[in-house]
């Protein structure tokens, strides 16, 4: 099977924490309980590995341990969009570290 594309995110577009969490609601498929703050993507991303917490509708391809995230405009963004979104990702594969797991999240700078 080919491995999917990776997840884009234009932080560029997206002017405020609010509009940072409603476009990762959509594009990761969270639950409609999504709370739209921090602790809540880090859990929701998490989650990414294991589809059966149905906290999220993308998972890891079998091809791929990873997922692969774009991102697009980080020096363009607010500083707290940015800051959140690269901090979530870092909690998530530290969290998977402390674990004993690989970490999973890997970003691209484009």
């Amino acid at each position: 099977l080919p491995m999917p594309p990776p997840l884009h995110i234009d932080l560029s577009r997206l002017p405020s924490l609010e509009a940072l969490h409603a476009d990762l609601h959509t594009l990761f498929g969270f639950p409609d309980f999504y709370g739209h703050n921090y602790a809540a993507l880090v859990d929701c991303l998490s989650s990414v590995p294991y589809p059966e917490d149905h906290m999220t509708t993308v998972s890891l391809s079998p091809d791929s341990p990873f997922l692969d995230i774009t991102l697009q405009g980080l020096f363009s963004a607010p500083r707290e969009v940015a800051n959140t979104l690269l901090s979530a990702c870092e909690a998530v594969n530290q969290r998977q570290m402390a674990n004993q797991l690989p970490p999973f999240i890997r970003i691209t700078l484009i």
